[in-house]
């Protein structure tokens, strides 16, 4: 016989516990894939790489004297390098031959020689400035600045008469060098030489090469 009491009912607009479930289910798994997809748009955000280009220090050098022809005067080296730099000289001379436009054809095997061949009067202030070295360098103590110049090295240059050997003439040449003066041991280590302060206070060796 049919119980009314024991009969279940459904309420008015109850769900089944599975729609429940699934309902639930399906909640979670769009709050997982939100998630997700917050989190990968978070590892794929980055900043635009920074491009950093570096311009190397230039570091050149060239001699300024005047010249008539005979006598050398007023050498100087001027620093045309962007970077301090420090600065040696070497003189080179040589008797030589050369066609009409200059070019030297012949180099004479004896080499002239100073006090003997030509004379070099050294600046006044020479020992203030400069700093002989071995191999015939003179360095000059401080860094110099971009486009500015030492101070003069030589004075005076003049060729002796008739020394030179029949068909040649004296031939000296002013060989300049520079390198970067900071840091400081970039000198000490390829011209062998000893820096204080920016200040070259001595040689050691022959020189050194660049």
């Amino acid at each position: 016989m049919y119980n009314p009491k024991n009969s279940t009912q459904h309420r008015p607009g109850r769900q089944p516990s599975s729609r429940k479930a699934l309902f639930a289910l399906v909640s979670i798994l769009v709050l997982v894939f939100a998630a997700a997809g917050v989190t990968v748009a978070y590892l794929q955000t980055q900043t635009p790489p920074l491009k950093n280009e570096f311009t190397p220090a230039q570091v050149s050098c060239e001699v300024e004297e005047t010249f008539d022809g005979s006598v050398k005067r007023s050498v100087a080296i001027r620093n045309t390098g962007d970077t301090d730099a420090f600065i040696r000289v070497t003189v080179v001379a040589n008797w030589v031959k050369a066609d009409d436009e200059g070019n030297v054809t012949s180099v004479h095997a004896q080499q002239p020689q100073p006090g003997t061949d030509y004379t070099i009067q050294w600046a006044d202030d020479f020992g203030a400035n400069w700093l002989q070295g071995g191999s015939d360098f003179y360095y000059y103590k401080i860094a110099v600045d971009p486009e500015e110049s030492t101070a003069v090295l030589i004075a005076e240059c003049t060729p002796k008469a008739n020394r030179a050997p029949e068909g040649y003439t004296l031939a000296v040449e002013i060989v300049a060098s520079a390198i970067q003066a900071s840091p400081e041991a970039v000198a000490e280590e390829y011209w062998h030489i000893s820096v204080e302060n920016g200040v070259i206070t001595a040689v050691q060796g022959g020189g050194g090469n660049e």
